[in-house]
């Protein structure tokens, strides 16, 4: 890919604390919420273009630094099959980190990646393409937005096993 910057893939947010205001500034029409003003619950996945590879950060994590996948070069100019599935801790009062696994093209990247445990409410948004304010807003995701398609996208709540994501 000849292009710099971050590709987010997904972004889940708890709703904002205070009242949504602004004056459109996004594509759109649409209204924005104010980084004072937003949840601090989330968890993002996005590409780094520069390093090649996937990462993922949820508000849970106590250093403010993603994790990330090993690296997975993506081709230029083919459309690619993302699956990304989280699996919350079996026991969450003796275990804080989920279990995320992605599928790129339908085969699993080789490493399973454990991540801070984040506490979503029903109401989270979900944003695709672009990280919700306060991650945006943070400093912690530097770099451009450089424009993408997005082919179909489906979002399940079920749990899916090894031999669904192939």
């Amino acid at each position: 890919i000849s292009v710099v910057g971050n590709f987010f893939v997904l972004d889940i947010s708890g709703p904002p604390a205070g009242p949504v205001v602004g004056s459109g500034s996004f594509s759109g029409g649409s209204s924005f919420v104010p980084a004072g003003q937003a949840s601090s619950e989330f968890l993002s996945l996005w590409y780094d273009v520069e390093q090649q590879r996937f990462c993922v950060l949820s508000s849970s994590s106590s250093r403010n630094e993603p994790t990330c996948f090993p690296v997975s070069p993506l081709l230029s100019g083919v459309w690619h099959h993302i699956l990304m599935t989280y699996q919350p801790p079996k026991r969450p009062m003796l275990s804080r980190k989920a279990t995320l696994t992605l599928f790129v093209d339908g085969r699993p990247i080789e490493a399973e990646v454990k991540v801070d445990s984040v506490n979503l409410p029903p109401t989270a948004r979900v944003h695709i393409g672009a990280p919700n304010p306060v991650l945006a807003s943070s400093g912690i995701v530097r770099g451009a937005l450089p424009s993408w398609e997005l082919g179909p996208t489906l979002l399940l709540s079920v749990m899916l096993g090894l031999r669904d994501a192939t």
